[in-house]
């Protein structure tokens, strides 16, 4: 086990590569974002070295990160009109949302990756809704 406190980001990145490498089959599609820890050499070589196929992540747009256009813009309309006294309660909160997501509410925001990408292609890049 990596202990975070004492090592950088990169190299919790490079000890992570090194576990995956030998348990994932070659020929993985593998898309991360761009963070500097990503593009780093070392990582770089660990993830040609597991055989995977990087595949090229766009600069950052809210029309294509899950995270932002499904499960946060999602998260924010249950948290709408909520207060809360302690950031326990908020936590609570949000940790109860998650638990009462019906099971395909995450493949069902991966699969409308697709449509979102082919979106910003149609539109050049400009922003969708």
């Amino acid at each position: 086990m990596v202990n975070i406190m004492h090592h950088s980001s990169n190299d919790y990145v490079v000890q992570f590569w090194r576990n995956v490498g030998g348990k994932v089959s070659h020929g993985v599609l593998l898309l991360h974002d761009n963070a500097p820890v990503h593009k780093s050499n070392i990582v770089q070589a660990a993830i040609r070295q597991a055989g995977f196929v990087e595949l090229n992540h766009p600069a950052y747009s809210p029309d294509i990160a899950s995270t932002d256009y499904y499960l946060f813009s999602n998260l924010k309309k249950f948290l709408r009109g909520k207060s809360f006294g302690f950031s326990d309660e908020a936590i609570q909160a949000v940790e109860d949302y998650l638990d009462d997501l019906d099971s395909n509410f995450f493949s069902q925001g991966i699969e409308s990756l697709c449509d979102r990408c082919q979106g910003v292609v149609a539109s050049q890049g400009q922003y969708i809704q």
